[in-house]
């Protein structure tokens, strides 16, 4: 159930099950670009969670440790993606694994 109106939340942690419910509390939170600051602060407070990213109209977020964005360069990246046509071009990132 989402509550918030927040653009993007993105939550790291050893734990999925866990990183998933932590950025569902956070888009929550959020549902003007002033809560963002909360959001990190509750959010990041919880243990076992490594960094959090938030996004709400023109501002960001960001708290702990966040993996490194970089970009894809799969040229059949779209074509994998049911939402996106062979003839949308959109620009796409995806995590340094290594983290």
């Amino acid at each position: 159930l989402s509550l918030g109106d927040c653009d993007l939340a993105c939550v790291v942690s050893a734990d999925a099950a866990l990183a998933d419910a932590a950025a569902t509390l956070a888009a929550n939170l959020v549902t003007r670009p002033a809560d963002i600051d909360s959001a990190l602060e509750c959010v990041s407070g919880i243990k076992g969670i490594k960094g959090v990213l938030i996004v709400k109209d023109d501002r960001v977020g960001m708290v702990g440790t966040l993996p490194e964005l970089v970009r894809h360069n799969d040229p059949a990246f779209y074509d994998k993606i049911t939402r996106y046509g062979k003839n949308q071009k959109k620009t796409a990132y995806i995590y340094d694994k290594s983290l």
